[in-house]
């Protein structure tokens, strides 16, 4: 505590009776801020009104001495030039000064150890000093809270001075955490006119002016737009999946109503196909047992029909069991060192009469192929669903001829029949190799098969890494093509 009135200086006591009357110089620089009320509010920053009331407290005696003469101020009046001579006197004065505490000490000793004293303490009052160096201080000088305190007959001046560089810290820290991105703030003591908006700290002996900055103008609209764009750009995938979707659902609804339209196509099919080699057998049998057939020869001609159509039989359930196997994937492959053209020429010899029947005639371009892997099972399979294809959709043509080709390019081995009749269209090239597929509607067609032969060619091809085509003949007709990797 610094002592009362007797000893304060003047210049103290005057500043802390005029400091409610007078404006402090820092309320007059931030004045202008007020001006423009749309962009500027003033926020007051006032001290706990409990606090700014004037209370009465009783005190010891033995602390109210301890205070008093343990904090007395011993007024100083020098100047640089006598230096000695107030030492001097500051020396005479501390001699009286004991003198006078002891005399103290001796007549509160007296006392009573129970006596109290009435403290009544007054609420701060800030006062500002302007100082040489004020216009780099936010508040113009230096800033104290004073206040009066009255024990018995002696006055007291209680009080701290501000730092005003721990203020503006926290008033800086509390400003970063609510600043939004693409803006800055600034700590003046006036409003800026660039300021987006300013918000005025009155903290009742001085104001702190915070200047709310744009450094991004545009950041809001040009977020608003990416938002806008990203909402857009997510809305259009949505769509856009909802649309693949939809097609997704609507291409597998179409391929199953394919299927299951292939399904019953290759019943009426397989039915047909087994009806026709049975009701041959059974008819040619009956004949037989019948003892009907009266030459040789014809009994020869009905002999070699019901082989026929036992093959012919055979060949269909080998192709629907092959099929079956490939689908479940239970089909083993046999691979074998050999010459191709060796079991392609059994197959040949074997559908000779069946085609000889027919009117067709094979013509045979057997090459010497150097021995390579592949399965001889596949490889006949090939060979017989190529030229049993070839018949049924033949048989109207003008030129009988069906030609049985191999040959050998580089490390391929190309197989090919190629017949005389009405072709194949384009846009069907790649349909008939798909499982049931048959040219033309089932009610209406007149060549037979089950839509698998050419099927398991392309799986017999695939199984031996190669692949089957067809390519439309001159004149007329096709030629089937399978390209086997030999090993």
């Amino acid at each position: 505590m610094m002592p009362g009135a007797p000893g304060m200086p003047a210049s103290v006591q005057k500043g802390v009776e005029e400091t409610k009357e007078q404006p402090t110089v820092g309320k007059q620089i931030a004045a202008k801020s007020k001006a423009d009320v749309s962009r500027s509010t003033t926020y007051p920053i006032t001290l706990d009104e409990t606090q700014q009331q004037a209370k009465v407290v009783s005190q010891s005696r033995d602390n109210y001495n301890l205070n008093v003469y343990n904090n007395m101020v011993i007024p100083r009046e020098q100047s640089p030039t006598q230096s000695g001579a107030v030492e001097q006197q500051q020396q005479a004065v501390m001699r009286q000064v004991a003198d006078v505490q002891a005399e103290q000490r001796e007549d509160d000793r007296k006392l009573s150890e129970n006596d109290t004293v009435q403290v009544r303490i007054e609420p701060f009052v800030p006062m500002t000093v302007s100082e040489a160096n004020g216009k780099d201080s936010v508040f113009a000088g230096q800033v104290f809270l004073l206040r009066h305190i009255q024990i018995e007959d002696k006055h007291l001046v209680q009080g701290f001075r501000l730092d005003e560089n721990e203020l503006l810290k926290q008033v800086t820290e509390s400003a970063q955490q609510f600043v939004r991105r693409g803006m800055g703030f600034e700590i003046a003591k006036a409003e800026r006119d660039d300021a987006a908006f300013t918000a005025v700290l009155d903290f009742g002996f001085g104001e702190v002016v915070l200047n709310l900055l744009e450094q991004q103008p545009g950041w809001i609209g040009a977020r608003v737009v990416q938002i806008h764009n990203w909402f857009f750009a997510i809305l259009a995938v949505v769509w856009l999946a909802v649309v693949i979707a939809m097609a997704a659902l609507w291409r597998n609804m179409y391929e199953q109503v394919q299927l299951s339209r292939k399904k019953d196509d290759f019943i009426s099919a397989v039915s047909h196909e087994l009806r026709t080699p049975l009701t041959s057998i059974r008819m040619y049998t009956e004949m037989l047992e019948k003892d009907w057939v009266k030459t040789d020869d014809k009994r020869r001609e009905y002999y070699s029909t019901m082989r026929q159509e036992s093959e012919r039989l055979t060949r269909l359930i080998e192709n629907v069991l092959d099929f079956s196997r490939i689908q479940r994937g239970k089909k083993q492959y046999q691979f074998t060192l050999g010459d191709v053209s060796e079991p392609i020429r059994q197959v040949a010899e074997m559908m000779r009469p069946c085609m000889e029947r027919t009117g067709f005639v094979l013509v045979q371009e057997l090459a010497e192929i150097v021995p390579f892997m592949f399965d001889r099972d596949a490889v006949m399979q090939i060979a017989v669903n190529l030229l049993d294809n070839a018949i049924k959709y033949a048989r109207t043509a003008e030129d009988k001829r069906i030609f049985l080709r191999t040959r050998q390019v580089k490390d391929k081995i190309l197989i090919e029949v190629e017949d005389r009749g009405p072709g194949i269209a384009r846009s069907q090239h790649k349909k008939i190799f798909e499982a049931f597929y048959r040219c033309g509607d089932e009610s209406t067609r007149q060549t037979t098969g089950t839509g698998l032969g050419l099927a398991l060619v392309k799986r017999f091809a695939e199984a031996h890494d190669g692949f089957v085509e067809v390519i439309s003949a001159e004149p007329t007709g096709a030629i089937f093509r399978v390209v086997l990797v030999a090993r």
